[in-house]
């Protein structure tokens, strides 16, 4: 009866009529079994786990049970287990092709993206041009950011199975970090008609069709998807990115605020536009959406947090900052940085300084708290400022020289070229820190571009020589992270036309920041009087009301780059003159 009830779908009476019969797992595998998988449909995971590991208590030999059981810790998060138990089944069997798909999908799920790779390259000797093994060790290949090598590996994977709509997904996924983005369009297309017809799978389809240039399609699709899940993240962030950046006359927070409405009494709705709205520094907005929000929660102290902050950088940052601070020393840590940047504009800096330093204390690896502590410092005139952002060691300006090529100028004019080809949009991010430009999508150094390669290794081969160099420092909070080794985080190439530039900015997902300086305007060919198109380190942003100036400015050259600390406040002085200003940047943490 309750394997009937399972298979028709009624987890409840099942697990209800086996409960009926034993009160405790049973000494017979099969029913053991069944149980288990009860349980884990009904996402009972410890009872999932139990019933397994006694199945395979009973039947130690058995594979199949094994390969259910490490399955079931791994969908427990209990991924050490999981895979000591992967291990265990390939001793027992080193030729079941289920027990080397499953452990390189858990390594890959476990963040263990080598061992991965390493199971997935075992499985393959065995079961040569395997599809499932090919996927699985394109997937660990393009979590690992090796998007180059990870391609023909996913192409291989279709030429062995062409109608497995996962492995055609995470091709197109793929192929949009490298910047294929019809290609991917193709492919997402392709997994929705193979029967992947769901709501992720459409959200990437709506990305490729917006950067393939199919605005009005990517709105449709985004639009459909809120239709049938209007609280789904992705999809929401979507549309409102394309509706600012393409400035479209529908409200860009118009879905936003059509969730929180419906549901007036929840917070989640609320907070989710506020989050949204204050994403895009629209804080007038931000304060309006507040006061509705706490006229339907009756003070919220997350809508309170968000509103005081919003109230204070729209102006009335000294009347906001008592009722923050109470906040924060209530117990709502969470809001801590937004106490930081209030004090900040407040002009108080030892509150300032007190949050920023309690930040880096409890994330040594956020690069806003030590930015806000280098201005805290600054604002006190405390010579730290200048130990933590040493604007004379830790900015480096470095010439970039290539193979094949006379100078580094020659060498920057063809990577020009190569960029200037990527730019195709006329919009600039709404959410970025540039202005009067653009910016291209995807990891640049992903695409398969033979320039672009020569370009990420001229540049990895520079950065590696200048980090040997620098300093050991166990005390300091950039250079205690120097190792042996350098990853690019993140990569993109950004367009200025006349007249822009980038406001001051710090980079939160880096360790070493960059700009690499392909092609520069002609106004630039001499130091100008106004700084035209330079860097400059150290100016927090205006919002803040210092006025700081920078504590030092960079003339770029054509074919050199700018290395510095992510979290040192950075941005570029507008430019006049016919000419545009093109670089590659980049974020680059340790190995």
């Amino acid at each position: 009866m309750a394997a009937r009830l399972f298979n028709a779908g009624d987890i409840a009476a099942a697990s209800r009529e086996l409960h009926a019969l034993y009160s405790r797992p049973p000494e017979h595998l099969d029913t053991l079994m069944l149980m288990g998988f009860v349980a884990r449909a009904g996402n009972v995971t410890d009872e999932a786990e139990r019933c397994f590991a006694a199945a395979r208590r009973l039947a130690p030999a058995d594979v199949r049970v094994w390969n259910i059981y490490a399955n079931s810790l791994a969908a427990s998060g209990k991924f050490d287990e999981a895979l000591a138990a992967f291990r265990s089944l390939l001793k027992h069997d080193p030729k079941s092709l289920d027990g080397y798909i499953n452990f390189a999908l858990t390594a890959n799920d476990a963040g263990d993206l080598g061992l991965a790779i390493e199971i997935a390259d075992s499985g393959l000797q065995t079961f040569p041009g395997n599809a499932r093994l090919l996927g699985v060790k394109a997937l660990a290949l393009k979590n690992s950011s090796e998007i180059p090598a990870a391609l023909p590996v996913f192409e291989a994977a279709i030429r062995a199975e062409p109608n497995r709509a996962l492995t055609r997904k995470n091709h197109g996924a793929a192929l949009m970090a490298a910047g294929e983005f019809d290609a991917a369009r193709a492919e997402f297309q392709q997994a929705i008609r193979l029967g992947l017809n769901d709501i992720p799978t459409h959200c990437c389809l709506a990305a490729a069709e917006l950067e393939c240039g199919d605005i009005d399609g990517a709105i449709a699709r985004y639009q459909q998807i809120l239709s049938a899940a209007p609280d789904h993240d992705e999809a929401s962030h979507g549309l409102t990115r394309i509706l600012v950046e393409y400035e479209r006359p529908e409200n860009p927070f118009g879905h936003w605020a059509s969730y929180a409405k419906s549901r007036p009494s929840e917070a989640d709705g609320w907070l989710r536009w506020l989050f949204a709205a204050l994403g895009h520094s629209r804080f007038a907005e931000v304060d309006e959406i507040a006061a509705e929000a706490q006229a339907n929660l009756a003070n919220n102290s997350a809508v309170s947090a968000i509103q005081y902050f919003a109230r204070a950088m729209h102006g009335d940052a000294e009347g906001q900052m008592g009722p923050l601070k109470d906040l924060v020393d209530s117990g709502a840590a969470t809001f801590r940085e937004f106490l930081v940047q209030v004090a900040i504009k407040a002009g108080d800096s030892r509150l300032a300084e007190q949050q920023a330093s309690i930040l880096t204390n409890e994330t040594p690896l956020n690069q806003a708290a030590w930015a806000y502590l280098a201005t805290a410092w600054r604002m006190l005139d405390d010579e730290r400022e200048f130990w933590l952002c040493d604007y004379e060691r830790l900015i480096q300006p470095i010439e970039v020289e290539a193979d094949g090529f006379d100078s580094s100028v020659g060498f920057a004019n063809a990577v020009a070229e190569t960029l200037a080809a990527l730019h195709q949009t006329q919009y600039e991010p709404g959410d970025q820190s540039l202005r009067n430009g653009t910016q291209t999508s995807g990891s640049l150094f992903d695409r398969r571009d033979p320039m672009i390669a020569r370009l990420k290794q001229a540049l990895t081969t520079a950065i590696n020589k200048w980090v040997s160099q620098l300093p050991d420092a166990s005390d300091h909070p950039f250079l205690r992270r120097k190792g042996t080794g350098i990853r690019f985080s993140g990569s993109w190439s950004v367009k200025l036309r006349p007249g822009g530039f980038h406001v001051p900015h710090f980079h939160g997902q880096g360790w070493i920041s960059s700009a690499y300086y392909a092609q520069l305007p002609s106004i630039m060919d001499g130091a100008t009087e106004n700084w035209e198109g330079c860097i400059g380190f150290g100016e927090p942003p205006a919002i803040f009301g210092l006025n700081h100036p920078p504590r030092r400015i960079i003339i770029p050259k054509t074919g050199t780059l700018a290395l510095f600390p992510s979290y040192m406040w950075h941005g570029t002085i507008p430019f006049e003159g016919p000419d545009y200003r093109i670089t590659a940047a980049f974020d680059i943490v340790p190995a």
